[in-house]
This record gives C-alpha cells, structure tokens and sequence, in this order.
C-alpha cells in the first residue's frame, strides 16, 4: 500500500469528471488507484484564483463539498480520513484512505479562526503558500519581491494550525518562508510534492538546509514527479517554449483550467483553441523524466537527512507531462520497483511509500 501525499484530481472533479470511472485521460480514479496499489490519497482543493466569481473560501469549500460527495456516492471503495484510526479502518475495509488538504493559504482570507473551520469541514493538510499571493506567506515566486517571507499575521496562522492539528505543507513557499515556518513551528511540518534543488535547480525545490531542516521536525519530503523539478533540460526547453505563448493566450487557458465548464466541453476548447501549446508540450516529450530520475530524487535525500524523512508527493493531474513510466497512478508499483533494483530493503521501501507519511498523519491529526 502506497500513500500519495498530492494530487490535484479535485479540478477535474469540479468539471464533472467520474472518480469511480477508469479513464484513458487525466492521472488519477479509483480504479487505477486500485491498480497501483495507492491505499491513500491526499486530495488538494486549489485556492485558484483565475476564477474571480467566488471568493477564495467559497471557491475551496465547492471544491471540497463536490470531492466529498464523489467519494459519498463510492462509500464500498473510497472514505474520507481524519485521523490514522479511520485509515486503518479503510485499509482493513480495503477502502481507499481519502485525505482532503486545501493548497493555497488564500483560502483562509487571512482569518486564523478560518483553519478551525476548515478542520472541521474534513481539511487535514494545508500547503500554506500556491501561486496566488497571500500577503501573509511569500510564495516561491515573490522571493525577489519587498515580501519573501512570513508575516505576523502569517506567524498567527502557524499557530494556530499546529493548535488545530492541520498538517503544515511547505510546497510552493519561498526560501525566506520556509525558514521562517521552521523557526515558529512546535510540529513537524512537510514539503508534500518538493525534489532536491541540489539535483534540479529549481526554485521550487528544497536546498539541502532546508531538507535536513524539515527532517528535524520530524516531517517529510515528498518526492515530486513534476518533470521541471526533476530535469533541468525538461525545465529549460520548457520555459523557452512557454516564453513564447501569448499572455492573452496563456491567460485564456488558466481561465478554462478553473472553471467548471463541463469536462467534454473543456477537452473540446482546449482542442479547438490551445492547438499550439498541446502541439507544443508534444515536443517536449523527448525531454521527459523517468522513473529512475525520481529514484535518485529519493536516494539523495535519504543520504542527506535519512530515510525516515523521504515519501511520495505525485503531483498527479497538476502537471502537465509526467515522467516516463510514471503516466498515472496506476504505475506506482514502478516506484517499488526501482527501488528495489537500487538495493533498498524491504522495511526501507515500506518507510518511503507508506510508513514515513503515516507517521507524520498520526502525530499531528492522531
């Protein structure tokens, strides 16, 4: 049994998209996770604010009500988890673990008491910083900017999460942030989909200091398949082809990508009016990752901070290629796999794909 720390599946959802169907697009439903033998799903509720209709709370908790009753309507298969105890009774029920987190502090419209609400909408993990700003957490995008790290009110936030037992994540934070959520945290805390910027030299990814730093909370690294963090020639080759979409064009897509325009329709318009980027990631196919380069992702941090501190973080349905081997959730087994032709015991792997992430879940959500 695996635990997958991220996915981003709850947009697909929103435009109708059957969790209980098997599919030939997207990267993640109940049946393939029964094939890759996923026993938890983390599932992130974006705070995405292309779409300017509702407010960043209502944005989310539609996103959460419209995850909780797919998962309701496939109760035999699939159950929401607040606590280690009910992922055990799912697993002894052979039911997919189903844990609801919220990416993008956004959606707490910078009101501390909003994470007691959220906790009790069913919202175990919160990645506190995404690409929207906050004006409270810097993202990984504002580190140049006059604000790169964590404000007082930001300061406010943290405890309060530790308070209410919400899993911090740090994904998506900028450098001056996660020092500063170091510092302040009594809990461990979690990088939930983050690869070592010491093999790709992104800024998304964690520098060492930061990789040891969070193991010393007691928290997580979860190893990314993104292929930009994993391959700096994938993110090369990508960020020149993406300089040349039109902003109009570029912000047209992320309009289509938050709405909740039906999923036939949405497929149609990408088709009919994004020819030239889906033409243009087809290219960048001969760039892609593989399942080995996720591998030395976790071999190096393990060698740096020890194996208790490495997981899994896919980032399914969030990206928008993945690494060769790793096409959806139904290739997980590919993580084992190769970890076991680079030698990794057994009890080893077992801490990687599922033991190091239920800890953390037990200590902070019981």
């Amino acid at each position: 049994m695996m635990v997958d720390l991220h996915c981003d599946t709850v947009m697909a959802i929103r435009r109708g998209y059957d969790l209980a169907a098997h599919h030939d697009s997207y990267h993640v439903d109940i049946p393939r996770l029964r094939e890759g033998n996923v026993g938890v799903q983390v599932f992130a509720c974006t705070a995405n604010m292309t779409e300017l209709k509702q407010s960043p709370l209502d944005y989310v908790m539609r996103s959460i009500d419209l995850l909780s009753e797919a998962i309701v309507k496939n109760g035999d298969t699939i159950e929401i988890c607040l606590n280690s105890s009910d992922v055990q009774h799912a697993g002894a029920n052979n039911k997919i673990a189903a844990i609801i987190a919220i990416e993008g502090g956004l959606a707490l419209e910078n009101k501390p008491k909003n994470v007691e609400y959220f906790r009790k909408q069913g919202v175990r993990l919160i990645t506190i910083a995404h690409e929207s700003p906050t004006g409270w957490c810097a993202n990984w995008k504002e580190h140049n900017t006059s604000f790169k790290g964590l404000s007082e009110l930001g300061r406010e936030f943290i405890e309060e999460m530790n308070h209410q037992g919400i899993i911090i994540d740090l994904s998506h934070s900028s450098d001056e942030t996660v020092e500063a959520v170091l510092r302040i945290s009594k809990a461990p805390v979690i990088a939930s989909h983050s690869n070592a910027r010491a093999l790709c030299n992104h800024s998304r990814n964690l520098t060492d200091e930061q990789i040891k730093a969070i193991a010393k909370t007691g928290g997580v690294i979860g190893v990314t398949f993104v292929n930009n963090f994993l391959s700096e020639k994938y993110n090369n080759a990508y960020n020149q082809f993406w300089n040349t979409v039109p902003p109009e064009m570029l912000k047209a897509l992320l309009q289509l990508y938050s709405s909740e325009l039906d999923d036939r329709y949405y497929q149609e318009a990408l088709k009919r009016d994004f020819d030239f980027i889906i033409k243009g990631e087809q290219n960048l196919q001969i760039y892609h990752a593989s399942v080995s380069d996720v591998i030395d992702q976790i071999d190096y941090i393990v060698k740096l901070a020890g194996i208790e501190y490495v997981a899994i973080g896919s980032d399914f349905d969030g990206m928008s290629s993945t690494p060769v081997g790793l096409e959806n959730c139904s290739c997980m087994p590919a993580i084992t796999e190769e970890l076991l032709n680079r030698s990794f015991v057994k009890t080893g792997i077992e801490m990687i794909i599922r033991n190091n992430s239920l800890r953390v879940f037990r200590n902070i959500c019981g």
